[in-house]
């Protein structure tokens, strides 16, 4: 279903890339006091289901179930503004 795939625009990838992105740069790099943990952890998970729903996109039979696993990234994809919106309140 991915018409891009081996280009510069193969969403695969670049969801891929962003998570790996997010995880080294972001998530890492948050200190890992008390307060944070709940944060540290909403982010992770909302990363790691990204990558796996979007895995299961692509590798779908049926464009009901694609639909449904991208409806599930694009859900959790909404979710990482507010934990960046929180540490930055915390001026990380």
């Amino acid at each position: 279903m991915n018409k891009y795939r081996n280009t510069s625009r193969d969403i695969n990838t670049r969801i891929y890339n962003f998570v790996v992105s997010c995880f080294k740069n972001v998530v890492k790099k948050i200190p890992k006091k008390t307060e944070n943990l709940p944060i540290i952890e909403q982010i992770s998970s909302s990363l790691t289901s990204i990558g796996a729903n979007d895995q299961e996109a692509d590798g779908s039979i049926t464009r009901k179930d694609f639909i449904a696993k991208c409806a599930i990234v694009k859900k959790e994809a909404k979710k990482h503004p507010i934990g960046f919106h929180l540490l930055k309140m915390q001026n990380y």
